[in-house]
């Protein structure tokens, strides 16, 4: 939801909501669960739109689910805990083959002939809706579980996926036994 008042705007938004910023020269976040690959380290400082700075403690991967239904694989995606908003960088975008048109009320992303997402401008953003595909939980934390892989590929029966096991696709894991599904 967004309040204006010409002399106060407010924005208060969800994890769903990404900021597409044209002056942004990184993907930024601040939530290290949104991550799908994660590399720790001292990345140094990144300075912010109001001329503070953010240390920069991890560079990873995040997997998107724009409100078109279509994956967004956003890349050495800078993990900044002290941001208060999550940006996508529109030249970043652009260096990775996407198109972006600004046009009134309107953004469109679109990859080719494909349109990736449509979403709208608030206060003189433009709000991105996408969810996260991937959590820690599955992803950063290792996990060779049957259950997990059950979980990942879909419910999958037990014959199949013990089929899959004994072709070595999920290493010591041949024989195994699932639990019921709750529904």
């Amino acid at each position: 939801m967004i309040v204006y008042d010409e002399n106060f705007i407010n924005v208060a938004y969800d994890d769903s909501s990404w900021v597409v910023d044209s002056g942004a020269n990184f993907h930024v976040t601040s939530r290290k669960d949104f991550f799908s690959s994660y590399t720790l380290s001292d990345f140094g400082l990144l300075k912010i739109g109001n001329n503070d700075t953010s240390k920069v403690i991890s560079i990873g991967t995040v997997c998107l689910k724009t409100s078109n239904a279509i994956k967004l694989i956003l890349k050495n995606v800078m993990h900044a805990p002290d941001i208060q908003l999550h940006l996508i960088s529109a030249s970043v975008l652009d260096d990775d083959g996407y198109f972006n048109t600004f046009i009134g009320l309107q953004q469109k992303l679109t990859k080719g002939s494909l349109v990736v997402a449509r979403d709208m401008k608030f206060s003189g953003l433009y709000w991105l809706k996408a969810y996260i595909l991937f959590n820690a939980l599955n992803v950063v934390d290792y996990d060779n579980s049957s259950d997990l892989w059950h979980k990942r590929l879909s419910h999958i029966s037990e014959k199949g996926f013990n089929c899959l096991a004994e072709k070595n696709l999920f290493p010591g894991l041949k024989g195994a036994k699932l639990e019921n599904c709750a529904h």
